[in-house]
């Protein structure tokens, strides 16, 4: 993926498609996402703040179907953020 509006990506085997909708250097990235069978995209929002040196990450994902809300806000936790997180903590 690269860092343009339009950019198209897939995760995990192609189980995850989109598209980047909108890009503002070090400060939002904004994607429509389509995972497995979904009818319509879900809409993932990144916004990145820095204050006093430390940098916050704000993470929003809307319009997820309600049978797989669960498994995808495990999936950020597991496989994303919490990782992330324990490498910067390192």
């Amino acid at each position: 993926m690269d860092a343009n509006v339009g950019s198209k990506f897939s995760l995990w085997d192609g189980d995850i498609k989109g598209t980047n909708i909108k890009v503002v250097a070090e400060r939002e990235l904004a994607q429509d996402w389509f995972g497995g069978k979904w009818d319509e995209s879900s809409q993932v929002v990144f916004l990145l703040s820095e204050k006093d040196g430390v940098t916050t990450v704000e993470l929003k994902q809307e319009n997820i179907p309600d049978s797989e809300a669960a498994d995808i806000a495990d999936g950020w936790k597991s496989y994303y953020i919490g990782p992330l997180t324990d490498l910067l903590e390192e």
